[in-house]
């Protein structure tokens, strides 16, 4: 059914150019509604005869909607879809995902990447499903004729969790983005010294050295503990600041760890610097929190992957 899918999402045609003029090759027209038909089939197979790649590229469809497809935006069926996902591949991970419940050990952080598919597609599914918790839907404005069954609340404690087993794998977004809940007191306590090992992780992680830690943040060794603090505890920070922020806008696609625009974790540093008490979730300037920690990525990541899948196929 995936194969299918891919035959109906990919114009082909055009890729067969250039091959020998003797064989005659029928392929169907591009179709986005069949591909999507075909995908979400294969997705909505019972138990794990469901395909990891199919329910990805299912909820990223419906995380962003497809005119082309005719699937309209539903934050619902994306959550449940990554969700499901994150339900197949976890246990081929070599990692335990309830640590996140606790003190996570640094015998259980990734200090790389995600290699693996299984790991790419759960740390991805994991970060996407923390986007749609943390933001929510908005009726009436994102989804103003979907209803009420595509709706999502907002839930900062889950969307906290699947970022950190994100970041377990190796995500820098995700590490990224729990580092600025810390620091600004967004559904936790505010804690500058929790930021801190999380924006170090970020660092860590972070090949493109886009990231931007607030300024006073001071970033801690995983292992760092409060009662300890001392001149030995910050880790070394030549790399917080990048020497020529980038204007050119970045996404988080598919499971690389490729942050948000770089004007947008640079108005981050600025804004972050005042400290806030914790509040509700109806937080005073939470438009302008999510502005900073959402990052787009559904079409990319779809197209990422129907490419990838493509051109192993035709090896």
């Amino acid at each position: 059914m995936v194969k299918v899918a891919s035959l109906y999402d990919v114009d082909q045609r055009n890729d067969m150019q250039g091959l020998a003029t003797d064989l005659t090759y029928e392929y169907p027209k591009k179709d986005a509604q069949k591909a999507f038909h075909w995908y979400k089939r294969a997705a909505d197979r019972e138990g794990f005869m469901s395909d990891v790649m199919a329910c990805y590229i299912v909820g990223n469809t419906f995380t962003s909607g497809s005119p082309q497809a005719g699937v309209e935006k539903n934050d619902r069926l994306a959550l449940r879809y990554y969700e499901r996902c994150m339900l197949l591949t976890g246990p081929q991970i070599d990692l335990d995902m309830n640590v996140v419940d606790g003190v996570i050990p640094e015998s259980q952080l990734r200090s790389r990447s995600p290699r693996s598919g299984n790991e790419h597609y759960f740390c991805s599914a994991a970060f996407q499903s923390g986007l749609i918790l943390f933001s929510g839907s908005k009726n009436g404005k994102e989804q103003p004729s979907s209803g009420s069954d595509s709706l999502v609340e907002v839930d900062l404690v889950r969307a906290m969790r699947y970022w950190k087993q994100a970041s377990m794998l190796g995500h820098a977004q995700a590490s990224y983005n729990i580092g600025i809940m810390y620091a600004k007191g967004i559904g936790v306590e505010q804690d500058s010294f929790e930021a801190g090992k999380w924006f170090a992780r970020a660092l860590h992680l972070d090949d493109t050295r886009k990231l931007v830690v607030p300024a006073h943040i001071k970033l801690r060794n995983w292992n760092a503990s409060k009662e300890e603090l001392g001149d030995s505890l910050p880790v070394q920070q030549e790399q917080q600041q990048p020497s020529k922020p980038s204007s050119s806008p970045f996404s988080s696609s598919g499971s690389s760890s490729k942050p948000m625009s770089n004007a947008a974790t640079t108005s981050t540093a600025k804004s972050t610097r005042r400290r806030e008490r914790k509040k509700p979730i109806d937080y005073p300037d939470m438009d302008d929190s999510r502005g900073k920690i959402v990052a787009l990525s559904s079409a990319a990541a779809v197209a990422g992957t129907i490419v990838w899948w493509y051109m192993k196929a035709h090896k």
